[in-house]
């Protein structure tokens, strides 16, 4: 994918490059939703950019320092910003999609920035335009396809108007933000949750040309759409994500070890669980007996095949059948319960209600099972025991994270689990678990500190920082 569009590199079809990767490959995952994606999406995403509510905010001037990009409502999105603007609200624009302005609506109405609706802003720039602007993608799609291989030429044919649609997107985008920075020209940093889908590219591109710095705050374990990476500067969990983004090629950007500030809040979580589990275990409730076992899904990611999702999901089962565990499936935000059903066959399984915090569902486990997901560093960070489960199959694109204990399938996973149900081994594997968490999670729980003050030092001096401290 990245050479298909790497020579349009800095341009609107290179800045979609990502989000066609994601839609291309539904196609393998989700045939049904790929063709109908490919008939309704230009009229859709139209439509819904015609019903967001765009006003002109009174805050809306010439002083802002800082612009948020958020383009993703849930906790690796907006709540990897959170924290950030609560800090620096007050002297800075928020510019969100529809979605994130609709979902975030109260707590954005008290963090004191501008606030800019994305997609109001480009139904208004492209109204009267469109079949001006959809000549173009036409063009920009074809350039595309002469330098697509022969045996990928079917799959972006049958998907052009998707491919259009994005690119008369990324054509608003741009103007969007080139309107942004010329009417604030105040602004010094770009601060967004990534840097690879055609709304956070593209801002950082044009706050590049604007003559302010970009940073990105790293959201989740860094994959193969990551790169080639476009902020200036991308502040990382810890080292061990430093060091292998470091060791990726195409990782362009200053690499700042600075935290994740979305964990903070864990804190209060890490401290009230060791009271209780103290409790619990000084009345030897826990010595001996039932397993709470949450089990941290993915089975949307496009990183594994049905097939291979099913292999994971397997493992599942000898704990389903044995009266010792007790498990709870916690949904991604973009994961449906259907899609879970059908790829694990599971008839009877209990699934976290959504409305119920991933903080509380992990609060509530003895154990955390996952395969790849970014919670797992959540369970580790108040002190839930994780086991990964890890099959041979897909064990190449497996994130860095490194747990106490590891599972290649269902009777090595009832094997792991076993061991924790006696509360001196529990206790151990904390400990040792314990003593990997800072590599991965620097500044805990201050990171939101070390972060600005990381954004503040480069905005002073202008020189490349290799690791924050709050």
């Amino acid at each position: 994918m990245c050479d298909i569009f790497a020579p349009f590199e800095g341009s609107c079809l290179y800045a979609i490059r990502a989000d066609a990767f994601f839609h291309l490959a539904l196609a393998n995952s989700a045939p049904l939703k790929f063709a109908a994606k490919n008939h309704f999406y230009p009229p859709i995403a139209w439509s819904r950019a015609s019903r967001a509510q765009g006003t002109l905010d009174p805050n809306r001037g010439g002083r802002a320092r800082y612009l948020f990009v958020c383009d993703y409502a849930a906790e690796p999105g907006f709540g990897t910003l959170r924290p950030v603007l609560k800090k620096l609200g007050r002297e800075s624009l928020f510019a969100g999609l529809d979605p994130v302005m609709r979902t975030q609506a109260a707590e954005l109405g008290q963090l004191g920035a501008g606030l800019i609706n994305l997609d109001a802003e480009l139904f208004a720039h492209g109204s009267g335009r469109f079949r001006q602007l959809w000549r173009n993608a036409q063009q920009d799609f074809h350039r595309l396809l002469e330098n697509c291989p022969a045996e990928y030429r079917s799959l972006f044919n049958d998907s052009r108007r998707v491919l259009q649609a994005l690119l008369v997107r990324a054509y608003l985008y741009r103007e969007v933000y080139e309107q942004v920075f010329a009417e604030n020209p105040s602004l010094g940093a770009l601060i967004t949750h990534n840097d690879f889908t055609t709304c956070s590219y593209l801002a950082c591109s044009v706050a590049r040309e604007a003559g302010a710095r970009s940073f990105t705050l790293q959201h989740g374990f860094p994959t193969q759409e990551y790169f080639p990476t476009s902020a200036d500067h991308y502040m990382v969990w810890g080292q061990r994500f430093r060091s292998y983004m470091a060791s990726r090629p195409g990782a362009q950007s200053n690499l700042i070890v600075a935290g994740a500030p979305r964990f903070d809040a864990l804190a209060k979580a890490r401290k009230s669980r060791a009271a209780l589990r103290l409790k619990r275990e000084e009345s030897g409730m826990n010595h001996v007996g039932r397993c709470d076992v949450v089990f941290l899904s993915q089975s949307h990611s496009p990183l594994f095949t049905d097939d291979e999702h099913r292999l994971v999901l397997a493992a599942l089962k000898p704990l389903l059948e044995d009266h010792r565990f007790n498990v709870v499936v916690r949904l991604h935000p973009q994961e449906t319960e259907k899609r879970f059903s059908r790829l694990s066959g599971f008839d009877r399984i209990t699934v976290a209600p959504p409305d119920v915090s991933l903080q509380e569902t992990l609060s509530a486990a003895d154990v955390a099972i996952s395969c790849n997901s970014t919670a797992m560093l959540e369970a580790m960070a108040i002190e839930v025991p994780v086991v990964q489960i890890a099959p041979a199959q897909v064990k190449d694109r497996l994130g860095i994270v490194e747990t106490g204990s590891v599972a290649g399938n269902g009777d090595e996973l009832v094997h792991r689990l076993q061991a924790l149900l006696i509360s001196d081994r529990r206790r151990a594997f904390t400990e040792k678990q314990n003593g990997l968490l800072p590599e991965y999670l620097s500044n805990f729980p201050v990171a939101g500190d070390a972060v600005c003050g990381a954004i503040e030092e480069e905005l002073a001096c202008g020189q490349g920082v290799m690791e924050a401290k709050a």
